[in-house]
């Protein structure tokens, strides 16, 4: 937000729900009145390179102890086509998540065992195709060491 001389507030934001990284603007008047009509667009120079949110994969619970679980690894099977997948993982239903790559050994900072993970695919705006995860295999458990399952 930003306040003119004159008492007058332009506000700025990006909602996501276009799936872009355009910024949109409103501007309101000292007493609150609307001033434009319509939202302004910004569209950011270079914007053709952001990467842009496909969707998201999850999983449900996928431990069956009741032990706590203090690390875990996995490894992913994945074409990228031009685009980026993220993955995560959590242990208390997303209350605390970290990012983690495929292949290495992913240590937990708080107790927890519901095991859950979690992967969101982006793309170029001028990619043909998104990427696709054909399969992820999860190792937790004391004895894991990243990628030597």
């Amino acid at each position: 937000m930003t306040r003119f001389g004159d008492g007058s507030l332009l506000v700025a934001w990006n909602d996501g729900c276009t799936g872009d990284e355009n910024m949109y603007a409103r501007r309101f008047s000292a007493g609150g009145a609307l001033l434009w009509s319509l939202d302004l667009v910004f569209q950011p120079p270079g914007s053709e390179n952001f990467y842009y949110t496909l969707g998201v994969a999850e999983s449900n619970t996928v431990d069956v102890t009741a032990d706590m679980i203090m690390q875990a690894s996995f490894t992913v099977a994945q074409t990228l086509n031009g685009g980026r997948l993220d993955y995560y993982l959590s242990k208390r239903w997303w209350a605390r998540r970290g990012g983690c790559h495929s292949g290495e050994l992913h240590r937990f900072t708080s107790r927890g065992s519901d095991l859950r993970w979690r992967s969101i695919s982006t793309r170029r705006r001028t990619a043909r195709a998104g990427p696709t995860l054909s399969q992820l295999t999860l190792r937790y458990g004391r004895g894991v060491v990243g990628d030597a399952f």
